[in-house]
């Protein structure tokens, strides 16, 4: 009966190990694409972290890297961004579309940056092929400042963050595809006003055409 209870408590041992979160061993970003140059920060003392410095001259771009593990475990990496908006636009929202080689769950979306600022995911991860699974985060100004285009300013740069969970394998490829939503400009709004007060002067003749015409 001992060695019966020995030998369960070792396969307990087995399996709870080999369930146990894996070590992140490496993370890398690359220069970034489209309308993003990047270049990322990683300290070994912290592989659970990857800080990405990045300045955004349009809507749109993309970055990607990869992460490797000791196990197939379950890792978490938490993806930390500092984007400079040189785009010439204020932003309002900014949405991220995450791409992975296995399925995967958010946690942990904040924003610092510009205060009043939050984040939440627009939809959780689906699987878009048998190597390729997609998630998408939105952050928007929630009633906090635009991220202006004011070099220097503090609120030129959109600071957010965000953790990813996977498993599956020891090495992972991780795409972001990011679209900066601008404010409407005073053009637009002046615009939209003036079709407004049109249709409005348009109606009010018309009413005014009908009761001349009853008369």
């Amino acid at each position: 009966m001992k060695q019966v209870a020995l030998s369960l408590s070792l396969a307990s041992l087995t399996c709870c190990s080999a369930l146990a979160n894996a070590t992140i061993t490496g993370a890398y970003w690359d220069y970034g694409t489209g309308s993003i140059a990047c270049y990322d920060q990683y300290d070994s003392a912290t592989p659970d972290v990857l800080t990405i410095f990045g300045t955004q001259t349009g809507p749109t771009g993309g970055m990607s890297g990869w992460v490797t593990t000791d196990t197939s475990g379950d890792p978490n990496l938490t993806l930390n961004h500092s984007i400079n908006n040189d785009s010439g636009q204020n932003w309002t929202e900014y949405v991220v579309d995450v791409f992975m080689s296995v399925d995967f769950s958010f946690s942990g979306i904040t924003v610092s940056n510009p205060t009043g600022w939050v984040g939440g995911v627009s939809f959780a991860h689906q699987q878009l092929s048998p190597t390729s699974w997609e998630g998408e985060i939105v952050y928007s100004e929630n009633g906090g400042p635009p991220v202006n285009t004011i070099a220097g300013d503090p609120n030129n740069v959109l600071d957010f963050s965000y953790t990813v969970s996977f498993s599956g394998n020891t090495f992972y490829s991780i795409t972001e595809q990011v679209t900066a939503v601008p404010e409407p400009s005073a053009f637009s709004l002046l615009i939209g006003g003036g079709l407004l007060l049109g249709a409005w002067t348009t109606a009010s003749r018309r009413r005014s055409t009908k009761t001349l015409a009853k008369g």
